[in-house]
């Protein structure tokens, strides 16, 4: 507590010296040499901002000049291409382009008279292809519906 005291005293009493000292008047001559020295500083601020200006101001119409220009190139390619030479248009078809059956080509389509052998053309069917002439068996072959138990 004595430390903190000691310590507020101390910064109160260089305060007051500063705010007694700081009190005096100035010269005439102190007076004039700074009011020069403010002078020069302001006209050399002002020569600088007036000399960033012109540069700055020539920077911009560089790059204005520079767009303009590539802008009216542009402008005149896209005139001369749309400019045709004639007045005839020309017709043009398109066809259409039918992809073979592949695999992963679409969906399957229902009642397909294919035989099944061919890939991404359907479901496809376990065993030999079944054709009118062939006698029915006992159904205990694989690939013609469900197996019947008992050998019947």
């Amino acid at each position: 507590m004595k430390k903190l005291s000691f310590i507020i005293l101390g910064v109160a009493l260089i305060s007051f010296f500063t705010l007694i000292s700081a009190g005096e008047e100035m010269s005439q001559e102190q007076k004039q040499q700074m009011e020069q020295i403010d002078q020069m500083v302001k006209d050399k601020v002002a020569n600088f901002k007036v000399e960033k200006d012109n540069e700055c101001k020539a920077k911009a119409m560089n790059a204005a000049s520079a767009k303009a220009d590539s802008t009216l190139k542009a402008m005149d390619a896209m005139n001369a291409k749309a400019a045709p030479t004639s007045k005839t248009v020309k017709k043009t078809t398109v066809k259409k382009v039918t992809k073979p059956a592949t695999v992963g080509n679409g969906k399957p389509k229902l009642g397909n008279k294919d035989d099944g052998s061919t890939i991404g053309t359907g479901k496809p069917k376990l065993g030999t292809p079944e054709t009118k002439d062939a006698k029915k068996d006992d159904g205990t072959t694989i690939g013609k519906g469900k197996p019947k138990l008992g050998g019947k």
